[in-house]
């Protein structure tokens, strides 16, 4: 994989040819560190001038350069950031002055464009194309990050977002500086083409996790006997509702104190999605590089020696490179 360093205006300067490793989390943490010998850093002013990077050909595997730490022990330094999806994840979606929610429809494009244009100065540029996937009066969280906003709303027309690093160039001895380009896509269900499994010699990791949380106890605003309380529990197919599947023993219980909840629609609403992220789960870590599936993407997998077999999204991937100039991609699947 190769990295190529890019100035703040947009200028590429050209190859970081000297990585000793990188580290490139897309989906969780959104973050990533890059590796360099110190005595790298002082002689190369391609480097130090460097405010993003960009790897073709690897989908979202770029990001601006935040932090620079040095290490005297190991002779290294790294420079690490957020990644395109990580800058999305700091920024709020907040209601319009006088309403309760930020309410969108229309065109799945044009919608993110009118989300994204004003946060990021021309450098993130929503695609003008038509998507042909239509928003309808969704209603976001309150002021909920934007990358959270987008990927369950585009998740509820089964849609996700591509983004890709664009690169500037020279049209009519113009010079047009590199941008991170963002569109709506379909997602792609995989898992009707291909199962992976180890029998394909593919590494795995699996997980199935039954120490979850099935009974959640939601507690609102009030005092005492007058405190709103809300009990929701989850089925074995994991929905959410008011009515109790696990009893004695299969019954884990947890309290959620969520005393600033405007209603009871709210308490309802932040209770399920904190029930689901403390439930049961399975998951797959799957190590390939052949596959181009990205992120919302649908992957099948089946795990031999347990038996775990899934069918999800993939919420993740993480990209190293070692010393020796190795490259591994990680997919990860499940909850």
């Amino acid at each position: 994989m190769e990295i190529v360093a890019v100035r703040k205006d947009g200028v590429e300067l050209g190859l970081l040819r000297d990585i000793l490793g990188a580290d490139i989390d897309v989906g969780s943490t959104n973050d990533f560190v890059l590796t360099i010998d110190a005595g790298d850093w002082l002689s190369s002013d391609l480097i130090r001038d460097a405010d993003h990077w960009y790897a073709e050909g690897y989908g979202e595997a770029g990001g601006r350069i935040k932090c620079i730490k040095s290490s005297t022990k190991n002779n290294q330094v790294q420079l690490s950031g957020y990644t395109w999806r990580g800058m999305l994840s700091k920024k709020i979606i907040e209601p319009p002055e006088g309403e309760d929610y930020r309410i969108v429809s229309g065109e799945a494009n044009t919608v993110l464009a009118g989300l994204i244009d004003p946060c990021f100065d021309g450098f993130f540029v929503v695609s003008d194309e038509d998507s042909g996937i239509e928003i309808s009066q969704y209603q976001f969280k309150r002021y909920t990050d934007l990358l959270s906003g987008i990927v369950e709303m585009l998740y509820r027309v089964s849609a996700r977002i591509e983004i890709t690093y664009h690169v500037g160039g020279f049209s009519s001895n113009v010079y047009t500086p590199g941008y991170v380009s963002i569109r709506a896509v379909p997602i792609v269900d995989y898992s009707d083409e291909i199962e992976y499994s180890q029998d394909g010699m593919i590494d795995f990791t699996a997980k199935d996790y039954r120490m979850g949380v099935n009974h959640l106890i939601c507690l609102g605003k009030g005092e005492l006997k007058d405190r709103q309380i809300v009990h929701l529990y989850m089925d074995e197919d994991g929905n959410v509702s008011q009515t109790q599947t696990f009893t004695g023993v299969d019954e884990i219980t947890e309290i959620y104190d969520y005393s600033t909840a405007e209603s009871l629609e709210d308490l309802i609403s932040y209770g399920t999605a904190r029930l689901k992220e403390r439930a049961n789960y399975k998951k797959l870590e799957i190590s390939l590089n052949e596959i181009d599936a990205q992120i919302g993407d649908i992957v099948g997998g089946r795990e031999r020696i347990t038996g775990i077999s899934l069918k999800k999204q993939i919420q993740n991937i993480i990209l190293k490179i070692d010393g020796k100039g190795s490259l591994k991609i990680t997919h990860k699947v499940g909850d």
